[in-house]
């Protein structure tokens, strides 16, 4: 865990499509930073994903420590417009770090793009969160293709790449490792490098057994509005 945290900068941004996993793994980040003492706000600019959102579960963020920042009411299923000056704040100078929680299609990217100015100035880092069993993410070539959309719309340099295989919560260790090559595959192609890997709790460690990179070990916040 220290390995995945080591070093993180004041901005970390995660994108990812539709079921990658990347919020799970945006809360999960934060909580683990906020564990370790640190001032963590995590900014939901998810316009995309109404049913799995961060700002569904910004009470038991509090409790670990961390902020969650999202539009609220009515506002909270609007686009760029609505962002409040309180997450244009945060990026821009908050204390501490700042986890963007970012949707990962043409349209949920290019919220990032309205930070463009301020993000060439910070010292940040972004990773696309990849699951290989969802669609439009399941070959090393639909993988290249999808960050190239991502950069575009969202006009930052993402830095590499998390692999979060799963087939939902009943996913198991074989399932993982079917897809680890084809995001270790994408890695080579793009340049750049696996961050780590993400897996629930209970199969963390033997998935750490099998991968040289870092793996974070993932408590499941992310339900469905139906269990909530």
């Amino acid at each position: 865990m220290r390995t995945v945290l080591s070093a993180a900068h004041r901005l970390v941004v995660f994108v990812g499509n539709y079921g990658s996993g990347k919020t799970e793994i945006a809360l999960n980040f934060a909580a683990a930073l906020a564990a370790l003492g640190k001032n963590v706000s995590l900014a939901d600019l998810d316009t995309v994903t109404p049913a799995f959102r961060s700002r569904d579960v910004k009470a038991e963020m509090a409790r670990l420590g961390v902020r969650v920042l999202a539009p609220a009411g009515e506002m909270a299923n609007t686009d760029l417009p609505s962002i409040p000056a309180e997450i244009v704040g945060a990026i821009r100078m908050a204390p501490g770090h700042v986890i963007l929680d970012v949707g990962g299609d043409r349209t949920g990217s290019r919220v990032l793009g309205f930070f463009h100015e301020a993000f060439f100035k910070e010292d940040y880092e972004a990773y696309f969160v990849v699951n290989p069993w969802r669609p439009f993410t399941s070959t090393a070539a639909q993988i290249e293709s999808a960050l190239a959309v991502i950069e575009a719309s969202a006009r930052v340099r993402v830095d590499g790449l998390i692999g979060n295989p799963h087939l939902g919560p009943q996913s198991g260790l074989a399932d993982i490792l079917e897809q680890v090559p084809v995001v270790q595959e994408a890695a080579v192609n793009l340049h750049r490098p696996v961050k780590f890997w993400a897996a629930a709790k209970h199969l963390a460690a033997a998935l750490q057994e099998k991968v040289s990179e870092p793996v974070l070990p993932l408590e499941l916040y992310m339900r469905p509005p139906w269990e909530r």
